[in-house]
């Protein structure tokens, strides 16, 4: 079975992503899935980050999340929490709704 889907801590570290500029918000339902990562264009530099669709793992780089280079469990955590909604609400991607997130933040 494919994955067609992310989870709600992943949706979270990509709104993290792209509140903090290194991705571009996504129209709901466009991205591509391979391997059980969503994959999404990076801003600045070559290649792709990888969001594992539960959230586990993030990746940076080549077109094969398999060849990717994974993150730190640092810097998944600080986007995740950077993507979690807040009292003073920055607007989330529309991939990402706040009522979704809501329950992992």
């Amino acid at each position: 079975m494919s994955v067609t889907r992310l989870s709600d801590r992943a949706l979270a570290i990509v709104a993290g992503l792209a509140r903090s500029g290194r991705i571009a918000v996504m129209p709901p339902g466009s991205m591509t899935f391979w391997r059980g990562y969503g994959r999404l264009d990076r801003i600045n530099g070559s290649g792709f980050y990888w969001v594992a669709a539960d959230g586990s793992t993030l990746k940076r780089g080549a077109r094969d999340p398999g060849e990717a280079d994974e993150l730190s469990s640092g810097f998944i955590e600080s986007m995740f929490r950077l993507g979690c909604p807040r009292e003073s609400a920055l607007e989330m991607p529309a991939a990402a709704p706040q009522s979704s997130l809501a329950r992992v933040c």
